[in-house]
């Protein structure tokens, strides 16, 4: 096994993470009219993006 060739699956949910990521900040764009609830959002998103790509890292190993 090729360890230096990326791995296409953990690219695809990269890619699949960061597209939802960026349509869900779009969405809280348009509907949040609070600023601090917005950020705060923003920042549970952030936590779950992380949370999601160090999975996808661990399950790249196995």
């Amino acid at each position: 096994m090729d360890w230096s060739s990326p791995n296409p699956k953990k690219k695809k949910l990269q890619h699949f993470i960061m597209f939802n990521f960026i349509v869900v900040k779009i969405n809280l764009c348009i509907y949040c009219k609070n600023l601090e609830d917005v950020l705060e959002t923003l920042n549970l998103i952030f936590i779950i993006v992380e949370r999601s790509s160090l999975e996808a890292n661990q399950l790249s190993y196995l």
